[in-house]
């Protein structure tokens, strides 16, 4: 009978492990996953209020450790003296790492972020030892399009993603990518946000040289990263519109202030204006493209966060028009 019992049992089991999820089992393992990559990627604010916090009581620690360490050397017995003034002064190197140990914590928590920092910073500098010549065919001419090169369609809107104009056109980009990449890799993890840069690049590169090509009398050419970026500015602003990035500014205030920003140089260019603002649109509007990679959990928060922002947009034009307040222009790149 017991044999019987256990064998019904261990049938239970296999059925119970061999059966297809439930819809609450696959919320529940999704919410499990994404609160581990949030542990992964700190919120900005957090770190940087942990970092205040050190940076206001280090001065005191090093000198209580430091006058610990005094008065050991002082009346502490010689059989001890050696070790505790040791220890003071190790808490005392502790101490002073502690603020740099944060900093340098939430440098390298976004991996791939850090990736894209350092691969474009190396192109960079070797863009600068180049051929001409090779450089020029490395970015992206609306020539391409207009002769249907595929080849080199398809070579240089990679290419051109990591080809920098100036040292400031690289530190903007850089600036926008950690920002931006932070609050997207806390929330789809590393390798969504690289699906997301790299098609919301490839994608702004063809929409905007398709335009080019199509109305542009004369080649169109474009380099740099900030068509991807804007990739990821559409992601963060959508996903969580009021995470606080550098400690504290909403990430949907520096988005749609961007956004405001490349559709007022579309709809009043000017010529000295040479930033890509089609390409930063491109970038905007691929995201809609991409939704296959959320769930739909995060699909729903996206439309949350897009009344948000809508919210943000109205109160800004009340503001505007009932309190007096002054457009506001802004723009990294």
């Amino acid at each position: 009978m017991l044999r019987v019992k256990k064998e019904r049992r261990r049938k239970l089991v296999t059925h119970w492990l061999r059966r297809e999820p439930t819809s609450e089992l696959k919320q529940r393992v999704g919410f499990l996953e994404t609160e581990a990559r949030r542990r992964e990627v700190e919120p900005d604010y957090k770190i940087v209020a942990r970092l205040l916090l050190l940076l206001l009581l280090t001065p005191f620690k090093v000198i209580y450790h430091l006058l610990m360490a005094l008065l050991n050397l002082l009346f502490a017995r010689a059989s001890h003296k050696r070790g505790l003034v040791s220890q003071n002064i190790a808490m005392v190197a502790r101490d002073l790492h502690a603020p740099l140990g944060t900093c340098f914590q939430w440098f390298i928590q976004a991996r791939f972020a850090i990736f894209l920092l350092v691969a474009n910073t190396m192109a960079f500098l070797l863009s600068l030892f180049l051929d001409p010549g090779l450089l020029d065919r490395l970015m992206l001419h609306s020539l391409y399009f207009k002769a249907l090169d595929f080849k080199w369609i398809a070579i240089s809107s990679f290419s051109s993603m990591f080809l920098h104009a100036n040292i400031y056109h690289l530190a903007a980009n850089l600036a926008g990518i950690y920002i931006f990449s932070r609050v997207v890799e806390r929330e789809l993890g590393h390798f969504r946000a690289a699906l997301i840069y790299f098609g919301a690049g490839v994608f702004s590169a063809v929409f905007s040289n398709t335009i080019y090509a199509l109305f542009a009398s004369k080649d169109i050419v474009s380099l740099g990263a900030s068509g991807a970026i804007m990739g990821l500015v559409a992601a963060a602003i959508l996903l969580r519109p009021l995470t606080l990035v550098l400690g504290l500014i909403p990430v949907a205030v520096l988005g749609l202030l961007q956004i405001y920003t490349d559709i007022s140089g579309i709809i009043r260019p000017s010529p000295a204006d040479n930033v890509g603002r089609l390409a930063h649109l491109g970038g905007y509007l691929a995201i809609s493209f991409m939704l296959f990679l959320f769930t739909a959990g995060e699909k729903q928060r996206m439309k949350k966060g897009l009344m948000i922002n809508i919210g943000i947009v109205v109160l800004y034009l009340l503001l505007v028009y009932l309190g007096g307040l002054r457009y506001i222009s802004f723009s990294l790149y």
